[in-house]
């Protein structure tokens, strides 16, 4: 394959060990460098293509040696943008030229971040990723980065940051004018485990941070590439893009007005579940008089 039908993406050079680039119809992929197995296996899904051990040759037909191309197939502009965002953090750790399975398992990376979709109702996930994305910011700004990289692995953990098995935190932001907050019951009612209880309240306005620049700016912060992608994954389910940055809100008004909590101090149902009972779940209002503890405190 002649690079030429490449456009190399500057400050990338066929010296580096991956290559940002266009296509001819104008189509974002990265050329990564082969260990040169001399196999070459084609994988195409309805939004990526990969290319394994591909021969390239410069504009004078001689050896530019054996690269993988992975490429984005969509026309969509931001889905394009975030390729290319997600090749600078998942490459950025490449030492040496790799092999076939390696960029097999980049290429399900990627392909699991295209197959994520919009949740049916985005605005109300946006409102709780956006306290969550402040929350992780603010552990940054103060020394906190242990507490923030154990920010969840995935959507469905029970806690959203799992500092060890004994330490648990859950982060409940709301839009309402008081503090009130949806818990299942066993958030708050746990043996032998110490949960707290971060609150956040957050309130829409024309002027100040929108969700999307929010989330590239946290992302930016984290050192864990699993994180980095999971952040994508979020601003897929928020249905997030350029055109549509999502929830606006002031940031310092929403910093300003977490609060922490032992669950233990947090008012809940005291009496032993029934046996056979399951998946209770109850409003909680925390503007009641609980005792308070800071970030220190965790």
């Amino acid at each position: 394959m002649n690079l030429n039908e490449y456009q190399i993406v500057p400050p990338h050079t066929l010296n580096d060990l991956f290559v940002l680039a266009s296509d001819k119809n104008g189509h974002r992929c990265v050329l990564i460098k082969s260990k040169e197995e001399n196999v070459v296996q084609r994988f195409k899904t309805d939004n990526m293509s990969l290319k394994t051990n591909v021969d390239m040759f410069d504009e004078n037909s001689n050896s530019a040696g054996q690269y993988h191309v992975v490429q984005c197939l969509s026309q969509d502009v931001y889905v394009n943008i975030q390729f290319t965002r997600v090749s600078m953090y998942m490459l950025s750790e490449i030492k040496s030229p790799i092999d076939s399975s390696t960029v097999m398992e980049l290429f399900q990376d990627f392909q699991t971040l295209f197959e994520t979709t919009a949740d049916s109702n985005s605005h109300s996930l946006q409102i709780g990723v956006y306290g969550e994305m402040v929350l992780l910011k603010y552990l940054y700004s103060v020394g906190r980065a242990d507490v923030a990289e154990k920010w969840h692995s995935d959507f469905y953990t029970k806690h959203d940051l799992e500092i060890d098995p004994k330490h648990k935190v859950e982060i409940k932001t709301t839009n309402k004018e008081i503090r009130i907050h949806s818990f299942r019951h066993n958030q708050l009612v746990q043996k032998n485990i110490n949960v707290y209880i971060v609150s956040v309240m957050v309130e829409e306005c024309e002027q100040g941070k929108a969700l999307l620049d929010l989330m590239i700016e946290v992302q930016s912060m984290f050192s864990d590439v699993a994180k980095k992608l999971l952040v994508d994954k979020l601003i897929r389910r928020c249905n997030l893009s350029e055109e549509n940055k999502g929830i606006v809100c002031d940031e310092q008004h929403v910093f300003d007005g977490i609060k922490i909590y032992r669950a233990e101090d947090v008012p809940h149902i005291s009496v032993p579940i029934p046996l056979g009972v399951s998946n209770v779940s109850y409003d909680v209002c925390l503007d009641a008089e609980i005792p308070e503890i800071s970030i220190a405190d965790i």
